[in-house]
Parts: structure tokens; C-alpha cells; sequence
């Protein structure tokens, strides 16, 4: 991850450092902040702290759901100056808010998950090259442009061939590769993006203790595939295995959405396994029958979609898969 805290706990903009109250210490003088906090009235609630040391201003800000949202507002603030003057702004309508709150904080800030705020950041990211980046810091864009594409990537789109028929009931031989190369081991959480209407892999990964959750548009029912991200966007998860997916799917722009699925719900450092190995000899893709598509291609032949994704995406040979890995 490129973004970095300023100090233990600080996140830096311009000139200004930003930083929950509970780290002032690492920033201000206990002498420096006594001072500027007796100038604001005793039961004046504020939780973050700008300060810019080029001029000893700082500013006491109230942003009531820091702990609670992934980009919080700013309701109201106090600046105080090197001269002590004050200024008191309360907003009204127009919120600005504040991206990447766990730099702010410390790895041991309590009233969060920092973890999940951190892999918020690569989430929205993702699709930071769509939008205006002079608007993002104001809430009513924010929602209307960013939450709207980080939702569209779970929303179901129509398929002309959905491929539900060609779910079989069988363990997929890639996932052994990954045991033996201890990718997968006890307390691995995975993912298993289209992985049909079946069982088996859930079954068999659970006797080595990994837990297995299993989402397919087609083959497993709405409430179940709605239980499942649920549970995704709550916690970040270990793995994702994409097994002879992307090679029923005729639409690649539907490809690259599944792709964009499992980079959502992994966690920071968590790796992506691609498997859709299937190209016999002359073959041409399209329909093989009723409600049915094939791609007919090799494995590696995905790996330029999937690196519009996953950026640093490789093929391993050894486990004859694509690898992408969420940093």
C-alpha cells in the first residue's frame, strides 16, 4: 500500500497533519495542547485535530461518525491561531469528508477495524482513475459517483448465456495444488467465486479447516448469494478461487466484474487463484448447448484481464494459475 501515516498516527495533507485526539501526544507539546484546548468552552466536543507547525495553527474538529463510517464528515470545527484568535464554522448541507481514516489513528485504535478501513482504501481505489478527484472530498459526490461504483460491482448483470448447466459435482483439481503448496491451510477463509451448486469443495476444505463460502449468480439461491456478501463487505477474506468461470462467461466486461468481485473481498495481502483451463483442439468459442457458452481458452490466456485488475497478476507454473495479490 503506497499510503503511509505521519508518525504513529497522522495523515498529512499540504502543510497540515490530521490525527485522532487520542494521539495528540505524538504531534503536540502537553503544554502546547493544554494552552489551545482551554480556549474553546469546557463542553465543546471534538474528536480530530489538525495541526499545521508551520504556523502553530490548530484546528479542534466534530466528525460524529468517525467510528462508525468508512468516509467520515466534518460537522462543525474551532481553528485557533498562533495569535489565539478563533474561528468557529458549523457546516450546513455541503459535508466534506475525510478519505483513508485509519491514518489517523494508530494499528490499536479501539472503536474501529483498521484492517478493513485500510483494505477500504484499495476498495475505492480501484476506481479512482473514473472520478473527478477535486469533488471526492465533498459527501454528496462521494455518495452519488464512489459508493454507487463500489456497489455496482455485486450487482447482478445479465448474462445472454448464464452457464448454470455446466456445474458439476466434482472436486476441483486445482484446489489440491494449493494444500500441497500451503497457499491454503487451517483458518484460511476463502472465497469461491461461481463455485456451483455443489458441495464438494466446501466439504472436503473444511476437513482441512479452512472455511469455505460459495457464491454462483445462477446455481445458488438470492438469499444465499445475498448472505454472502453480507458477510464479504464485514470481513475481508483470506483467499478467492475462480474456477472454470471465466471461460463460461461470453460477456467480458461480466469477466472483469467477477474479477473486480474478488479483489472487494479480499483482505490487504490476500491472493486471488484463477483456474479456466479448457481449450481442445480446434475449437471455437460459443454456444456448446442450451443456456450453455465455452471460451475455450487456456488459463494464461486470462492473465492480461485479470492484470487490469490485479496489477501485479502472474501465472505460476506450478500451480498452473493465475495469481493476483490485493497491495
Amino acid at each position: 500500500m503506497l499510503l503511509q501515516r505521519f508518525g504513529k498516527a497522522g495523515k498529512k495533507i499540504g502543510n497540515a497533519i490530521y490525527f485522532h485526539k487520542l494521539y495528540y501526544k505524538e504531534h503536540l507539546s502537553e503544554s502546547f495542547y493544554k494552552e489551545k484546548l482551554s480556549l474553546i468552552p469546557v463542553d465543546y466536543s471534538f474528536n480530530i485535530i489538525k495541526y499545521t507547525p508551520k504556523n502553530k495553527s490548530i484546528t479542534f474538529l466534530n466528525s460524529p461518525d468517525f467510528d462508525t463510517a468508512d468516509e467520515p464528515y466534518i460537522n462543525h470545527y474551532v481553528t485557533i491561531k498562533n495569535d489565539n484568535s478563533t474561528k468557529f464554522r458549523k457546516y450546513r448541507g455541503l459535508y466534506q469528508i475525510y478519505h483513508h481514516k485509519w491514518l489517523f489513528v494508530a494499528d490499536d485504535y479501539p472503536n474501529f477495524n483498521v484492517s478493513l478501513s485500510k483494505k477500504r482504501s484499495l476498495d475505492w481505489g480501484l476506481f479512482k482513475a473514473d472520478i473527478d478527484v477535486h469533488k471526492i472530498g465533498y459527501k454528496i459526490y462521494w455518495e452519488k459517483n464512489m459508493i454507487k461504483k463500489l456497489n455496482g460491482v455485486w450487482h447482478v448483470k445479465e448474462q445472454e448465456y448464464t452457464s448454470a448447466r455446466t456445474s458439476q459435482n466434482i472436486l476441483p483439481a486445482p484446489i489440491k495444488k494449493l494444500i500441497e503448496y500451503k497457499h491454503f491451510y487451517g483458518g484460511v477463509v476463502n472465497l469461491d467465486i461461481g463455485g456451483g451448486k455443489y458441495d464438494k469443495m466446501t466439504l472436503y476444505l473444511s476437513e482441512c479447516g479452512i472455511k469455505n463460502i460459495v457464491s454462483d449468480t445462477y446455481n445458488r439461491t438470492k438469499s444465499h448469494n445475498n448472505s454472502v456478501l453480507h458477510y464479504v463487505k464485514k470481513n475481508a477474506v483470506d483467499t478467492v478461487t475462480i474456477f472454470h468461470v471465466l471461460n463460461v462467461i461470453k460477456e467480458r466486461e461480466i469477466q472483469l466484474q467477477v474479477i473486480q468481485q474478488a479483489y472487494l473481498a479480499l483482505k490487504l495481502d490476500g491472493k486471488a487463484f484463477i483456474y479456466s483451463n479448457y481449450k481442445p483442439k480446434n475449437s471455437v468459442a460459443g454456444k456448446t448447448m442450451a443456456d450453455s457458452y465455452q471460451n475455450f481458452n487456456k488459463t494464461i490466456d486470462f492473465l492480461p484481464l485479470v492484470q487490469e485488475v490485479f496489477k501485479d497478476a502472474y501465472f505460476d507454473k506450478k500451480l498452473g494459475m493465475i495469481v493476483g495479490i490485493k497491495h
